[in-house]
């Protein structure tokens, strides 16, 4: 099986890619950005390059996903707080790294203020 991740940040996008080639771990990108590798790659990729990625941005860090008819909504929010976050795409499903000391859960995104946001 082969696994996809892309940091929709240029720059942190770049890093992952030059780790891989420095790592020689084979991979392809597509067109869009994504870069597919190996199931028997995963581990690495995911419990030491993009932690170290993450690590570089965020020294406390948390991964939060939503449902993606939500995920406008929330970043509305983060827009509108100052909260810190960059987006990911991993196998397709949209992930928000944002540092440790927030917690998204308790966000409100369902208040009339967001709602009247989202019509404009």
């Amino acid at each position: 099986m082969r696994h996809s991740f892309q940091f929709l940040d240029e720059l942190m996008q770049g890093e992952l890619i030059a780790e891989l080639r420095k790592r020689n771990i084979a991979y392809r990108a597509t067109r869009s950005g994504e870069v597919l590798f190996s199931a028997e790659n995963f581990e690495v990729v995911e419990n030491e390059i993009l932690c170290a990625i993450r690590d570089r941005k965020f020294p406390a860090w948390q991964i939060f996903t939503c449902p993606a008819e939500d995920a406008d909504k929330y970043r509305m929010v983060m827009q509108r707080d100052g909260v810190p976050y960059h987006e990911e795409m991993s196998d397709g499903a949209l992930w928000f790294l944002l540092p440790r000391k927030y917690r998204p859960h308790s966000w409100k995104i369902d208040s009339p203020a967001i709602a009247m946001n989202e019509s404009r």
